[in-house]
């Protein structure tokens, strides 16, 4: 099932905005925890999409929601707009040019708006996962650093990317535990977002919030491990199994076996870059959309029969439970969103 870690402050609304590419999500092919719309006791405290599911269970750290597939409100891109501004000065001040790049949603309609809005069954049966038949479609805007990185030696490449990100190995091999850096021996981008966000590593490694990381982790366990939840995941992979995905052991395993062709079709070998979706073959690209609404229609109508509505039980049940025996820190956490982050 879901991958049960939860990370030290989750910082994925905060530290997204220093990615230089922003993916669409669609809540398709996941275990449907909103209760057609209902609040879980977790969302119930600390607010609509402060609670994400994905990947394991994760908190907001500054009140965004988690869950969000298109757009970005006006302060976010304020935010985004300083920030790059502050690496481009950073930059120049390591000897690098870095040209400010943020896109902003809203000058231009999302061409998949409307599909996000869609129900998931329909979502599922139009666009599968949301992958290969939205990602395949969207024009980008070119990053104009992408020019800039182009003409570089290897030597200059590597040094540019020290000047960014900071000296980080692979496995962050210098840091104990195999943590990520402090955002201060991060380079630009990790400076940049300490003086844009605060602090983010001191609540990160505040005893109080390690704690309750802690403790969401073994609650997403124990969801996981609930006998109710095998069960159903069991009744799901025979269901798969009968409608020609047979092999599949686990929820989340068909967005496995697609990454697998997407893979293929754009010719991606190891940790290679992804290759441009406008260089796949016409032919098999249109074949991997098909797969994917195919496994994605299967998927969800196998969730909603056999294991939506337990998890959605058990992790009600467990929720409330986790809330009333940790009222106390996740008030300190929900005031902490009520800050601003």
């Amino acid at each position: 099932m879901r991958s049960s870690v939860v990370a030290p402050v989750l910082l994925v609304a905060v530290l997204a905005a220093c990615t230089e590419q922003d993916a669409p999500s669609s809540d398709v092919g996941t275990a449907d925890t909103g209760g057609g719309g209902e609040l879980s006791p977790l969302e119930h405290f600390l607010g609509k999409g402060a609670v994400s599911f994905e990947g394991g269970l994760a908190l907001s750290s500054d009140g965004s929601a988690l869950d969000s597939p298109v757009g970005l409100s006006e302060d976010d891109l304020s935010r985004r707009r300083e920030e790059e501004q502050l690496i481009a000065d950073c930059m120049r001040a390591e000897g690098f040019e870095y040209v400010p790049y943020v896109v902003d949603p809203s000058d231009s309609d999302h061409p998949f708006e409307d599909a996000y809005a869609l129900p998931p069954d329909e979502f599922a049966a139009a666009y599968g996962y949301g992958i290969s038949t939205t990602w395949a479609d969207i024009e980008r805007p070119e990053d104009p650093n992408e020019a800039i990185r182009d003409v570089m030696s290897p030597a200059e490449l590597e040094a540019y990317w020290v000047a960014m990100h900071g000296e980080r190995a692979d496995g962050y091999e210098e840091f104990p535990g195999k943590s990520p850096p402090p955002l201060a021996q991060s380079g630009c981008a990790g400076k940049v977002a300490e003086q844009v966000y605060g602090n983010l590593d001191e609540y990160g490694r505040d005893p109080q919030w390690e704690a309750l990381a802690s403790d969401l982790s073994a609650l997403d366990i124990r969801i996981d491990d609930d006998p109710r939840v095998i069960q159903a995941e069991d009744a799901w992979i025979a269901c798969m199994a009968e409608a020609g995905y047979p092999g599949i052991d686990h929820i989340g395993g068909g967005q496995i076996l697609l990454a697998n062709r997407i893979d293929d079709v754009l010719e991606i070998e190891g940790s290679e870059a992804l290759k441009p979706w406008n260089e796949a073959d016409p032919e098999a690209l249109r074949e991997l959309q098909h797969f994917e609404i195919a496994i994605a229609s299967a998927d969800r109508a196998c969730r909603v029969e056999h294991f939506d509505a337990v998890f959605r039980e058990v992790r009600t049940e467990l929720e409330a439970e986790f809330v009333e025996e940790h009222r106390d820190e996740l008030e300190r956490h929900r005031e902490r969103l009520a800050e601003g982050g």
